[in-house]
């Protein structure tokens, strides 16, 4: 058991296809109850707890009207095969970066000029539970949840390289999966999502696409599976190796299919754009590289599929956006002076706060809200964040974010931890459950009301839940002044213990805030940095990334070893015991 406080493989799908399955023409028809194919008899989905269940009557279910391919074996000839691209080994220096590569997430920035910005740092509330969903977290690469007493956890939330903004709500005909997926043998997935630039590639910022309905086909065209995707995209069947799938995608008449293999596997759209189809797939392992990009149609334009498409819900994805803002914002606190220092040239928004902690930690931007009845008025517009950044960039000293070490293959060792429950208080407590489809954490939180149920927290601005690739619980000593004034001694030079969960796996890591060359030559901080034992860095997963600042007497267990369902059990500081 580790406890701390003390201290598919993807296959390439353009193999040679044996010819007798080789697909020629196909075409749609709409169902009706006549229909040769019984979707609530036939369809299936794989549970939480492994077993396999009808979707009849569920919201998972295909609805009425989706299309029922024909299919007919006839050429011998094969796709040509496409490689797989991903992210590469980056870090820890700023050299190691390539342009355009954010060095506090490593992946590449939709826009490179905004590396240049310094960054701004945001107090947000998650109490009251009323100030939930909150507005443009999911953009921020770092995001902070530090304790301020009472049994309440806050964020700063750190926004560098990437500006927030209002996502259209394009959703399908299905309902959506809130729960994680769980593998219980070979999976066939991955994502869904709106190719906003029409150029056939998974574009940084470019969303996902949730309640898409999608249906697994055998090589006659039988339906074995339905499932739906989750708010971010993603979507995944458990299936046998050495068959021969099919995959058919919901095509919504405001939407039509982006252009098909375009670039990389893993990036690109698999989706005929006639018939919503792949082409079949002679599956042998894992093969996450199965995908579908949508381009909105404008106004008055049908979809290029004709009869069989699924009929939107009325009103569905016609909801009023939310105001392009982010928050709400609360109060500043002691410790976001002593993780600022390390974001130089970045500045702290906050709605005020006591005297005394103003006196120490001013703010760059102080937020009210217009309604004085109302504590989640307080709400800072998008354009102001840039702005802000703007005014605090310094052309002697760009910003420079480096020092850790980004690769997308996992160290070595580790302890399988498919759930990370945090609890710093009955009613203040969350759930991080990984998720094989999207390879990352899922966030869930409960309320005071209901301290044993666990609701997808999500981002207002996009209503997609929170993914983090990377959770780390940080033991940093803590001073309680008070019962709500304490801060932390995170300082220059200091070094403690941490956990790192990534890729499903848990790891025993250490922080530091040494100086290295570059701070000894000019007298500027970096964020934090994680090591090994040896000090030497620790590969973070490319991705966001959630911070646990926890006081050294906390722990992280494993109540029965093996389970991989961890307790990250938060030990709060005595007031008045200053250190």
């Amino acid at each position: 058991m580790l406890a701390s406080g003390a201290h598919g493989s993807s296959m390439n799908k353009r193999i040679t296809i044996l010819s007798i399955l080789i697909v020629l023409g196909i075409f749609f028809s709409a169902c009706s109850g006549k229909s040769s194919v019984n979707l609530s008899a036939t369809s299936t989905e794989s549970g939480n707890d492994g077993q396999t269940r009808t979707l009849e009557g569920s919201a998972s279910a295909m609805p009425a009207g989706t299309f029922t391919p024909t299919f007919t074996p006839s050429s011998t000839s094969s796709p040509t095969p496409q490689p797989v691209g991903g992210t590469g080994d980056y870090g820890p220096q700023i050299g190691d970066f390539p342009p355009g590569i954010n060095p506090l997430t490593g992946l590449p920035v939709s826009d490179p000029s905004m590396l240049d910005l310094p960054a701004v740092l945001i107090s947000v509330p998650l109490f009251p539970v009323s100030s939930r969903p909150q507005a443009g977290i999911s953009f921020a690469p770092w995001v902070f949840e530090i304790y301020i007493g009472e049994g309440m956890s806050r964020l700063l939330v750190t926004f560098y390289g990437e500006e927030p903004r209002v996502k259209p709500r394009l959703i399908g005909s299905c309902g959506v999966r809130t729960e994680p997926f769980t593998a219980t043998s070979a999976v066939l997935g991955n994502h869904l999502w709106s190719d906003e630039n029409k150029d056939g590639v998974q574009n940084p910022n470019e969303p996902g696409i949730g309640w898409m309905c999608v249906t697994l086909y055998d090589s006659g065209g039988n339906v074995l599976q339905t499932t739906s995707t989750d708010s971010n995209g993603y979507y995944g069947f458990n299936v046998d190796s050495g068959q021969v799938y099919r995959i058919g995608f919901e095509h919504p008449a405001n939407l039509d299919f982006t252009k098909p293999d375009v670039g990389f596997d893993n990036t690109d759209s698999d989706t005929d754009p006639l018939t919503g189809l792949t082409p079949p797939i002679v599956f042998t392992a894992t093969d996450m590289n199965w995908d579908a990009g949508y381009v909105e149609l404008p106004a008055g334009l049908t979809p290029t599929v004709g009869p069989g498409t699924p009929t939107p819900t009325p009103d569905q994805g016609l909801a009023e956006l939310p105001l392009p803002e982010v928050g709400p914002i609360r109060s500043m606190r002691l410790p976001y002076g002593t993780i600022g220092k390390f974001f130089q040239g970045g500045c702290i928004v906050s709605a005020g706060g006591d005297p005394s902690v103003l006196a120490q930690v001013p703010g760059c931007r102080y937020v009210f809200g217009s309604d004085s009845n109302d504590l989640n008025s307080a709400l800072l517009k998008i354009t102001d964040l840039r702005a802000l950044a703007e005014a605090n960039k310094n052309p002697n000293y760009p910003a420079n974010y480096s020092g850790n070490v980004f690769s997308p293959l996992p160290p070595a060792g580790g302890e399988p931890a498919s759930q990370v429950s945090v609890f710093w208080n009955e009613g203040n407590q969350s759930q991080f459950r990984y998720d094989p489809l999207s390879g990352a954490y899922q966030r869930f939180s409960n309320t005071p009301d209901n301290v044993q149920e666990f609701t997808p927290q999500t981002d207002r601005l996009t209503e997609q839940q929170l993914l983090y690739d990377n959770i780390i619980v940080l033991y940093v000593q803590h001073i309680a002044y008070a019962e709500t004034k304490i801060d932390i001694t995170l300082g220059i030079g200091d070094m403690g213990s941490a956990d790192l969960f990534r890729d499903g796996k848990i790891y025993r890591i250490y922080w530091n805030t040494v100086a290295q060359a570059y701070e000894q030559a000019t007298q500027r901080l970096r964020p934090i940095r994680f090591t090994d034992a040896s000090s030497n860095p620790i590969a973070l997963k490319p991705g966001h990334i959630w911070l646990h600042v926890f006081t050294p007497a906390s722990v992280v267990y494993e109540k029965h070893p093996g389970s991989g369902l961890w307790t990250a059990e938060f030990h709060a500081p005595i007031p008045g015991a200053v250190p």
